[in-house]
């Protein structure tokens, strides 16, 4: 109810809806927070009282309400939140640790680089010659749109791992593969989008998908924690954990992906839950626990089978749980034939991520 309340002040959008979400940012409840912390964000304007109630939860236990009051300090923070950002800079990776430094440029009006010790260099150098931040030019009005979503820049990393061309940073990451019937089809692909993608030139959707996911598997951090779904008409787990990508478990991982066969009809929603750690589990006041914050959703059709086959409404129920999972969904799309793409960049806008559609020769 508080969370939903949350919502509600921010589409009403008023400066008493502002001063009522600020007073609620005392909240207990992780959920209930995440949404009250959004909607306050929401409203943009330095505030100092609000800085100081947002950036203590830089250090709670769920990486959903880190992530959330960083964005949150993008927008709203002032100076006192400096401290706590490069603190967590520090101990911080992957998607979070891309978060906490659009957060300190935010605030900062400065970027300092990817560099911890760096940002500590600067902020005392700044407190000693002008006693806190140096002057800059008055901020326009924030407009009343949600501009909290916008990627940070990645740090400098060729060697990270690739995805499909796009390199990812996540420490906490889950792959969802397609093996319905339709992925026997053969495609070939453009030799321009296969270099440039990293996949084979031809063969069937399945076995493109899988050398894919083969090879992003192997070149993972060994700190990485990985899930892997499997989804035709029914939904497979590789593991009902998380599970760190040590060299004996990705060896594992990729006998499981190479044992896939094409087979029965497509389940989206079932798949989408067992990618949040909700596999035959209510997705109403979801647990935050061991849910990845990347995932990528490899399809090659539309849903034909599961609780929601309307892309409308698994799109509508995807974004409405992702306001307190906060999973940055990317999905790749292959094939033209029976492909819903306007649909399928829908699902991956309302996760925060991108379509990747790989087209047919």
């Amino acid at each position: 109810v508080r969370a939903n309340a949350a919502f509600a002040l921010q589409r009403i959008g008023n400066r008493i809806a502002r001063r009522a979400l600020q007073s609620a940012l005392a909240e207990k409840d992780a959920r209930a927070w995440i949404a009250i912390c959004d909607a306050f964000a929401w409203f943009g304007g330095r505030s100092q009282d609000a800085t100081a109630l947002i950036a203590p939860r830089l250090s709670h236990r769920l990486w959903q309400v880190r992530l959330t009051a960083a964005r949150a300090l993008r927008r709203v923070g002032t100076a006192d939140a400096l401290d706590a950002l490069i603190e967590r800079f520090r101990e911080e990776q992957g998607r979070l640790r891309a978060e906490l430094h659009g957060a300190l440029v935010g605030v900062s009006g400065h970027d300092a680089g990817h560099k911890p010790d760096d940002w500590s260099k600067w902020w005392k150098e700044q407190q000693e010659k002008h006693g806190g931040l140096p002057p800059r030019p008055e901020e326009p009005e924030a407009p009343h749109e949600d501009d909290r979503y916008a990627p940070p820049p990645p740090p400098p990393d060729e060697d990270a791992p690739r995805h499909y061309g796009r390199r990812f940073f996540s420490r906490a990451v889950c792959f969802v593969l397609d093996t319905s019937g339709s992925t026997e089809l053969n495609m070939k692909v453009p030799e321009a989008a296969a270099k440039k993608l990293r996949i084979p030139i031809s063969g069937t959707r399945l076995y493109i998908g899988k050398a894919q996911l083969i090879g992003t598997l192997k070149k993972l951090d060994p700190r990485t924690r990985v899930r892997i779904v499997f989804f035709d008409s029914k939904v497979y787990l590789w593991k009902n954990a998380m599970i760190p990508a040590s060299g004996g478990n990705v060896a594992q991982a990729v006998r499981a992906v190479e044992r896939q066969r094409p087979r029965g009809e497509t389940n989206f929603h079932g798949a989408l839950k067992a990618a949040l750690g909700l596999h035959d589990k209510p997705t109403i006041n979801p647990r935050l626990e061991d849910i990845p914050d990347t995932v990528y959703f490899l399809t090659d059709g539309r849903p034909t089978r599961g609780e929601i086959t309307a892309m409308p409404e698994l799109v509508s129920w995807f974004e409405n749980l992702n306001r307190f999972a906060k999973v940055k969904l990317h999905v790749i799309a292959l094939g033209d034939l029976n492909v819903d793409v306007p649909s399928l960049r829908r699902l991956a806008e309302s996760g925060g991520g991108e379509l990747v559609h790989v087209r047919e020769q």
